[in-house]
């Protein structure tokens, strides 16, 4: 089973889901868990260790769609150096296409309008 879980909003405010067991019983079982953030893969490390999640959390894989929508050359605005601003729609549909390409089974995330782009089950966990 692949699983997607969001950080802002999920892991951070769900106690269900920072439970370290969850992941570890995904990941010892031969499952994948995909951390799928908005923020780049160095704030998502730093947000993961202000959670304590780095050292006993065990995921598979790590998604930014910052770093994503950056490397594929969609325009780019910066308020600051933590704040990407993109085109809605790209920004808004990018989780769901990183689901769908990787075949993940199921995504959690706190976001409703994201669920629109969904082919693969989304829960809006608020």
């Amino acid at each position: 089973m692949k699983i997607g879980i969001d950080i802002h909003g999920v892991l951070d405010k769900n106690p269900f889901f920072k439970q370290m067991a969850l992941s570890m019983c995904f990941h010892q079982h031969g499952n994948e868990v995909h951390i799928i953030t908005g923020t780049s893969i160095e704030l998502a490390l730093k947000d993961l260790e202000k959670l304590d999640m780095l050292k006993d959390f065990h995921y598979t894989h790590l998604y930014s769609i910052t770093d994503d929508l950056i490397s594929r050359g969609i325009p780019v605005e910066w308020k600051d150096g933590n704040n990407p601003f993109f085109p809605y729609k790209e920004w808004d549909k990018a989780k769901a296409e990183y689901c769908a390409k990787h075949g993940i089974d199921i995504h959690f995330d706190d976001t409703e309008k994201y669920g629109e782009y969904f082919t693969t089950p989304f829960v809006l966990i608020r």
